[in-house]
C-alpha cells in the first residue's frame, strides 16, 4: 500500500469509504448531542414555566380572597358604624 492512494485503485476507495463513515458518524454524535442539550433545557423551561404558573395562579386565588374580604368588611363597618350613631 503505498502513500497516498492512487486514484482507481481499491485503496482509494477503502480511505474514501472510511472518510464518509468517519464524517457521519461524527454529524450522528454532533447532532445527537446538541439534541440531547436543546431537550434537556426545555425540560427545565418548560418545568420552571409551569411552577410560574402555579404560583400566579395560587397569587390571584389568594388576591381574590383578600378583596373579597376586604369588601365584606367594608360593609360589615359601616353598618357597625351606622349602629354606633343610631345608638347615641
Amino acid at each position: 500500500m503505498s502513500w497516498p492512494p492512487t486514484r482507481d485503485t481499491w485503496e482509494f476507495e477503502l480511505w474514501k469509504a472510511a472518510l464518509a463513515a468517519a464524517v457521519t458518524l461524527l454529524g450522528l454524535l454532533l447532532t445527537w448531542l446538541v439534541g440531547q442539550r436543546l431537550t434537556s433545557r426545555w425540560g427545565v423551561w418548560q418545568k420552571r414555566r409551569e411552577a410560574e404558573m402555579a404560583i400566579s395562579a395560587e397569587f390571584y386565588r389568594l388576591y381574590g380572597e383578600f378583596v373579597e374580604v376586604w369588601r365584606l368588611w367594608k360593609v360589615v363597618n359601616s353598618d357597625l358604624e351606622g349602629a354606633d350613631r343610631d345608638a347615641e
